[in-house]
């Protein structure tokens, strides 16, 4: 059993939250700035537009952070050829257990689960002599397909990515989010098939991602939001 949020109170609890957090990011670091500037006793206009622009900045790069922290603890997700074998299925039977590592099929070494996938679906039904390494040993297990099927799935492997990349892209991040949503009200996108990750164990990092998003849809109403409280503190 998962521990994991659903995603749909993610979203619907996520949304204020992070609106919350960007608004009083804004407000905070808008009027610290207004005050190292100088505003309140010398108020001139460029001194006013750069105390006025660190408070949106301020907002979108906390967004640019969430993004930031979750990729470089998710890093880069890769199919392996490690797997995670379906109990009752012909693998399981066969021998193979969660964790195995597929090195060849009937002879031929492979280099990705992509290779794997394809040989198992040109294969049909046939037996199939499948090489596996577990625990730095190396075994030979015959594999009876059902339905052209045996049972296994993949575990996604994570590897690290270059700083600078990460960076770039996680301060790019909240654009794209805004305009990939923007792409998918306008052009709906139908997906087909089952779609299945296969994760050693829980993380939080798909969550911060998340969190990211969401921010960065309510990025602009944090703008907004925190432009009318400041208009109503100056009529007081």
């Amino acid at each position: 059993m998962s521990n994991a949020m659903p995603p749909v109170v993610v979203t619907y609890l996520g949304f204020p939250v992070m609106l919350a957090l960007l608004v009083g990011i804004h407000l905070l670091v808008r009027n610290l700035a207004g005050r190292a500037l100088g505003v309140g006793k010398t108020p001139t206009p460029l001194r006013r537009l750069l105390a006025s622009a660190t408070g949106p900045l301020a907002s979108y790069f906390t967004c640019a952070l969430f993004f930031l922290v979750s990729m470089l603890g998710s890093g880069r997700p890769e199919s392996s050829l490690g797997v995670s074998v379906t109990p009752s299925g012909p693998a399981y039977e066969a021998g193979l257990r969660d964790g195995d590592r597929v090195v060849a099929m009937n002879g031929t070494r492979l280099e990705s689960w992509d290779e794997l996938r394809a040989m198992i679906q040109h294969n049909g039904d046939p037996p199939i002599d499948m090489q596996v390494e577990r625990g730095g040993q190396t075994l030979h297990l015959d594999v009876q397909p059902r339905d052209g099927r045996i049972g296994i799935a993949t575990i996604i492997e994570r590897h690290d990515l270059p700083f600078g990349l990460v960076a770039a892209t996680a301060m790019a991040s909240p654009v794209f989010s805004v305009a990939h949503r923007a792409l998918e009200l306008t052009e709906p996108r139908t997906l087909m098939g089952p779609v299945a990750i296969i994760e050693r164990e829980p993380s939080p990092w798909p969550l911060l991602f998340r969190l990211g998003e969401l921010g960065s849809y309510a990025w602009p109403f944090s703008m907004l939001i925190a432009f009318v409280v400041s208009r109503t503190r100056v009529k007081r």
